[in-house]
């Protein structure tokens, strides 16, 4: 499977030769895109990313859907689960099994070139889509670009090519196509092109410039394709407020909202039916789920009753193609919202476990007879060392229903 990144870096240095005329309308571009984006820090996005691997005669081998949420700093972009404030700096290549995916979309492509001067622009002229736009072509030579191929965890600098379109009335940036070019023979990549839309969004009192979607492209040397579609969504700034007061009376709820932690024993099973169902049409990997305890665990030290919320999150959601067509689910579960506080827990998958069907010789006159196996989980990885039950569902779309039932083991 195809496994690779586009990494874009800041760039530090280039040229740009222009009319005079065309050199002023470009000023006027780089001063308005870069107040737009300039400073620009400290705010999260949520990325919903739709990945996908086709075979070089062009069938599909892969897809799935991830949402992680991103923030961007001014040292980089950090990446969460939503709903999650626990950012890694992890790269964010590590979150997927297979495919292509990007980064870079924010504040460093846009410095790469208003900014940064990494490459030579020429204006193309005026083009009228669903609005007017002005249109430049750009080129940055491989010396001195920062523009990082990666595939396979090997990686190089290329130089790059493209167009950017921007708004003739107000300026803004719409659209933004990046190709790699002269990329190196020993790279297992032939093509690696990407296009990136942006809007206005309102962060706090401003309107700013962020990406709304992109997509991304690698093509292997052997043809096979991945292709990374990203929508951006639920943008806002990313900020903490600390008081401190010496005189302030407690506030009376304060003790009421402080629910003590609690860490589940291990050994416990706990008989799961989920709260919503889970689809590959609507689903995706790095959502939260819920699950309600179907019957009452006994622990030594924390009740677990009947109708227990048991919280998670979807960790693979992945459709394989080709001659058994079917989806890998990975489930997580770590909490559950107990009388006396929330419990925190790792759990392995434990059941029900699908059995096969078995073949036994029924007489001495050589008859057979098959003896039916029990419908169940098709079981690949029972989380045991990492918390993440995964098991297949075959055929091509995958819905577990609301009241879905699993077995769980606390470890």
């Amino acid at each position: 499977m195809l496994r690779a990144l586009i990494v874009i870096v800041a760039a530090v240095h280039g040229t740009a030769a222009q009319t005079d005329s065309d050199q002023e309308l470009l000023g006027r571009i780089r001063q308005h895109v870069g107040a737009r984006v300039a400073g620009l820090s400290n705010y999260t996005c949520q990325e919903t990313m739709d990945r996908s691997v086709y075979s070089p005669a062009g069938q599909i081998e892969f897809r799935e859907r991830l949402r992680l949420e991103v923030l961007v700093t001014a040292a980089g972009e950090l990446f969460a689960w939503p709903g999650s404030t626990d950012f890694s700096i992890e790269p964010v290549e590590n979150w997927i099994e297979a495919g292509a995916i990007s980064t870079g979309n924010f504040e460093v492509e846009i410095h790469n070139l208003f900014m940064a001067f990494s490459a030579t622009m020429k204006y193309a002229g005026l083009e009228t889509r669903d609005q007017p736009l002005y249109r430049f072509d750009f080129h940055a030579p491989l010396l001195g670009s920062r523009h990082i191929v990666a595939v396979n965890g090997k990686s190089a600098a290329t130089a790059y090519s493209g167009s950017f379109w921007v708004n003739k009335d107000s300026l803004d940036l719409i659209r933004l196509d990046t190709r790699a070019e002269e990329i190196p023979t020993d790279l297992d990549c032939r093509e690696a092109h990407e296009s990136v839309s942006y809007g206005r969004v309102r962060l706090g009192v401003d309107e700013r410039l962020l990406p709304s979607a992109a997509e991304l492209v690698l093509v292997r040397r052997d043809g096979r394709e991945g292709r990374n579609s990203v929508a951006f969504s639920g943008c806002r700034h990313y900020t903490t407020d600390t008081s401190i007061s010496f005189n302030a009376a407690p506030d009376p709820e304060t003790p009421a909202l402080r629910r003590p932690r609690l860490e589940l024993p291990a050994g416990v099973t706990l008989a799961l039916r989920l709260e919503e169902p889970i689809s590959t049409r609507e689903s995706a990997a790095g959502d939260q789920i819920v699950a309600l305890l179907d019957k009452a665990a006994t622990t030594s030290s924390v009740p677990l009753p009947k109708g227990t919320r048991v919280l998670g999150r979807i960790r693979r959601l992945e459709q394989h193609f080709g001659k058994n067509v079917s989806t890998l689910i990975g489930l997580q579960f770590f909490a559950a919202e107990t009388p006396n506080g929330r419990g925190t827990f790792s759990a392995r998958l434990t059941g029900p476990r699908a059995t096969p069907d078995v073949v036994k010789n029924a007489g001495l006159d050589g008859t057979q007879e098959i003896v039916r196996g029990e419908a169940g989980l098709e079981i690949e990885d029972d989380g045991a060392s990492t918390g993440v039950g995964s098991f297949r569902v075959r055929g091509k779309e995958l819905h577990l229903p609301r009241g879905f039932r699993m077995l769980w083991k606390t470890q």
